[in-house]
């Protein structure tokens, strides 16, 4: 069920052409590992990370999103395991997930409407460090550390008059908030393409920022750990819901290289209607047997119906017209 709040914001993002970025919560919580502390000490460092995405995947149903993160229209913001700080770790304050491209330990997981992928995608919303918590000596729990010392995101901070003070701090508040920044990035560099309407920046940019979000190696990180828990048919759908679409690379969104290229486009569309996009094969490909990928990404703001069981009222999707007349 949708909250009412993600309910109004579907509404107000169809009624007012706007983009909402939302973040998908935070779980600043206890990590409950299933091993005793020797057992975890005697673990090589791949198996100890394993131990602590085991954790994670078990608790996954109270780490869900939190309102209103499911509305179908915004994008959802979830925060991987990752910032530019260099903390310095001590034996009793550390860190118990290594890998950047995972989701951070404190980010609310998915799904969303009808199982839709929520959070959409991941960015950067800092780490955190952990310390042991007493008397667990069965099952080894680790609690989260309260720092405004790193590692996080580096933020400015009041105090005592000084314009350079700083502070840490982490959450997928940080994570949403640099995606606001790359979302005004990719307005400016659309403003610079012809024959693009500024009606359609807000719905550009949902699609520029996830067309960026890659899986890469945190599926295989993953894997190890769902196939204990999730069926072979449900495997994907997990993972979705732990990545979304996967963690956001901005210089593919603003750039392109002698290999890669960015094709937009937008439109208008209505019931009952398609529309045929053809696309040229370079020159520079032309007779040439070699690899070649095309990755589309379609996105849109539905209107809804609160009303209804049939909640949202447009669905689009895309298709290869020429393999389906063959």
């Amino acid at each position: 069920m949708l909250s009412p709040t993600a309910r109004l914001i579907d509404w107000l993002s169809w009624q007012y052409n706007v983009l909402f970025i939302i973040s998908a919560g935070n779980h600043n919580k206890d990590i409950q590992l299933d091993c005793s502390k020797d057992t975890f000490n005697n673990l090589s460092e791949i198996d100890k990370q394993q131990q602590v995405i085991n954790a994670i995947i078990n608790d996954s149903r109270n780490r869900r999103l939190l309102s209103p993160a499911e509305s179908i229209n915004a994008l959802t913001i979830g925060a991987s395991n990752h910032d530019n700080s260099n903390p310095q770790s001590t034996s009793y304050r550390f860190p118990i997930l290594d890998e950047k491209l995972l989701p951070a330990t404190y980010s609310a997981t998915g799904l969303g409407y009808r199982r839709s992928i929520k959070p959409d995608i991941l960015i950067m919303g800092g780490r955190i460090f952990y310390t042991e918590k007493l008397g667990t000596s069965d099952k080894l729990t680790f609690s989260p550390t309260r720092s405004s010392s790193a590692p996080g995101i580096q933020l400015a901070s009041p105090g005592d008059g000084s314009a350079s003070k700083t502070y840490y701090d982490r959450g997928t508040s940080y994570a949403t908030a640099i995606a606001s920044h790359y979302g005004e990035k990719i307005i400016q560099a659309l403003k610079k393409l012809p024959n693009i309407n500024e009606e359609y920046y807000p719905v550009l940019t949902k699609a520029i920022l996830t067309h960026t979000a890659r899986w890469d190696t945190a599926k295989d990180l993953l894997e190890t750990s769902i196939n204990q828990f999730v069926k072979s048919n449900k495997r994907r759908e997990f993972t979705s819901r732990l990545l979304g679409y996967g963690n956001v690379n901005f210089n593919r969104a603003l750039s392109c290289t002698n290999n890669r290229a960015t094709l937009v486009t937008c439109d208008s569309i209505t019931n009952g209607q398609g529309h045929v996009y053809e696309i040229p094969l370079p020159n520079d490909l032309s007779g040439k047997n070699d690899w070649r990928r095309l990755i589309v990404t379609l996105a849109w703001f539905t209107p809804t119906n609160s009303f209804l069981r049939p909640y949202r009222k447009a669905a689009l999707w895309v298709s290869n017209a020429e393999k389906d007349n063959m």
